[in-house]
């Protein structure tokens, strides 16, 4: 486990993604690797929240799916 308590680690990009259908708003997300969708409890928790740290810094955020079986969170750039 790690220090927040949580046992899930992972490393990976961040993307720019679009949201909106005529007019898409940018962001910088990460991506939730596909593997990791059968092991969190998203059932119960469509956005569950997250805390850990990017880059050594902390975050907080929601995995917010994008409709095509992807989950992602925001990060500030």
């Amino acid at each position: 486990m790690n220090e927040f308590g949580f046992p899930h680690r992972f490393e990976g990009p961040l993307d720019r993604f679009g949201v909106g259908r005529e007019r898409k708003v940018w962001y910088n997300v990460l991506f939730l690797p596909a593997a990791w969708e059968s092991v969190l409890p998203f059932e119960s928790f469509p956005r569950l929240r997250v805390k850990g740290e990017i880059a050594d810094l902390p975050f907080e955020g929601a995995w917010i799916p994008t409709g095509d079986g992807r989950r992602y969170v925001i990060v500030a750039p």
